[in-house]
């Protein structure tokens, strides 16, 4: 298949997809085109990578930490300001919304006071606005008439986008798809990413979204699919799979995903969703036996192995026990993303040939940037989402499963990579998943796959 053929059918593909869609998961609104163009921004590339079609890097860029390129920080602050339009013209009740998420605003308004004492201030502020961007973009998923069906349809077309132009890159434009990496000179994939990693972090999403939208399809005898759109679903399954498994060869992906996968599966089971009565003990015994784990080396090899990783996780727990080791304040870290710009960031990588710019572990970095307060506020916010989520998820809702088996993955990912506050697809799907708006909560039940609707009193624009 010449080059010119593969792209011709790809992007073929991905139209059709999106034509068909029109009637089977139809955009709920027109303002949901916002949140869809932003999905495919911090899921795939930025714009201005994408407009000169640069190759990728494999690795994060100076200009990118500095702040990053003035083109792609306008067309977020169009986006975030074409999204605070939207909300404003909507009968968003407020105040109940903000004290359904008080663990969420305390967070994020600590995170934005962080910015003060960065050593970066300007720099963090920038960063801060553009994290505040993705509360923006999942308010108006979640506030849509029916953010069931809101969230099919963007994250629908946004698997399609990122999915299909993948397979394309690695298989047929390699310079758009591959890098080298610089130290082994290995090839390694990216896909429509900049590097494998984030790769894998957007498949396993996008795998455990089609499980999910294949098993709406069959547990809730949808009738408006049919035959050929089955198909798509297990020819696109198929592409994500060939990807995770056999291409990136990303462990903790491959994980996430398979676990968000089970999820979703045995969710179904009656003898399954009865102990979610008991998600906090369960809890409590899995950070046990994560402890545990760590704790034993023999068992920690035994695991390692299995994983087909070493026990240092490719050399992550060195790296950790060399952040734990720099002296920042313990309690209000270095401000909000602004311990890879400082000093310490420096001296932490004296140990390497390279610099470092991230933790590999999402708890580690937050405390890195705003301190076991920052800390302490994301999990209990985490926390209080999923406890909100308990009695849905008794009842078999779907749509709570869907979000359940999002936090479940994103958190077990965050152990060995970073995606809280980042500009990446995982971390605006936890948002998503984490904020709690009850007038659609309470109205939106799943029981015909997402297909009512509220009343005519509450209007998006």
């Amino acid at each position: 298949m010449t080059r010119q053929f593969a792209l011709f059918i790809h992007i073929a593909f991905i139209l059709w997809l999106f034509f068909k869609d029109r009637k089977l998961r139809p955009m709920t609104s027109v303002a949901l085109w916002i949140p869809l163009l932003w999905i495919m921004i911090i899921g795939t590339r930025a714009v201005s990578i994408w407009f000169a079609v640069e190759p990728p890097q494999g690795e994060v860029s100076d200009s990118i930490l500095a702040g990053g390129s003035p083109f792609d920080r306008n067309i977020s602050l169009l986006l975030i300001i074409s999204g605070i339009i939207i909300l404003l013209k909507r009968r968003i009740q407020w105040s109940v919304f903000i004290k359904s998420n008080l663990l969420a605003l305390a967070f994020f308004v600590f995170c934005g006071i962080s910015c003060f004492w960065s050593d970066y201030t300007t720099i963090a502020f920038k960063r801060y606005t553009k994290d505040i961007g993705n509360v923006i973009i999942a308010l108006i998923i979640i506030t849509e008439t029916n953010p069931i069906q809101a969230i099919r349809a963007v994250f629908a077309r946004y698997t399609y986008f990122a999915v299909v132009l993948s397979v394309l890159f690695v298989k047929y434009i390699p310079e758009l798809g591959r890098y080298y990496n610089r130290w082994t000179y290995q090839v390694m994939y990216c896909g429509v990413a900049t590097e494998k990693n984030t790769l894998g972090e957007i498949l396993f999403l996008c795998g455990i979204f089609l499980i999910w939208d294949i098993t709406v399809i069959f547990t809730r005898n949808d009738k408006s699919a049919n035959k050929i759109d089955i198909i798509t679903r297990g020819v696109l399954l198929a592409m994500t799979l060939w990807l995770l498994l056999f291409v990136v060869h990303s462990s903790t992906s491959t994980i996430c995903f398979f676990l968000g996968t089970s999820i979703i599966i045995l969710m179904q089971r009656t003898v399954v969703k009865r102990q979610i009565r008991n998600l906090g003990t369960w809890s409590f015994i899995l950070l046990f036996l994560i402890l545990f784990v760590y704790a034993v080396p023999g068992i920690q090899e035994f695991f390692a192995g299995i994983l087909g990783r070493d026990t240092t996780l490719t050399g992550r727990t060195d790296i950790w026990t060399i952040l734990l080791n720099q002296p920042i304040n313990p309690l209000i870290g270095m401000g909000f993303q602004s311990f890879w710009l400082s000093r310490y960031a420096a001296k932490a990588g004296e140990a390497y040939y390279f610099v470092l710019n991230q933790a590999h572990n999402g708890y580690l970095e937050t405390y890195l940037h705003t301190g076991l307060i920052g800390l302490i506020l994301l999990i209990a916010w985490i926390i209080a989402a999923v406890g909100k989520l308990r009695k849905k998820l008794f009842l078999g809702d779907s749509y709570a499963i869907l979000l359940f088996s999002f936090i479940v993955s994103i958190l077990v990912n965050n152990w060995t990579e970073s995606s809280f506050n980042k500009q990446i697809v995982i971390w605006l799907a936890l948002i998503i998943a984490l904020l709690y708006y009850p007038k659609i909560s309470e109205i939106a039940h799943d029981n015909e796959a997402g297909e009512n609707v509220l009343p005519e009193s509450y209007t998006p624009k």
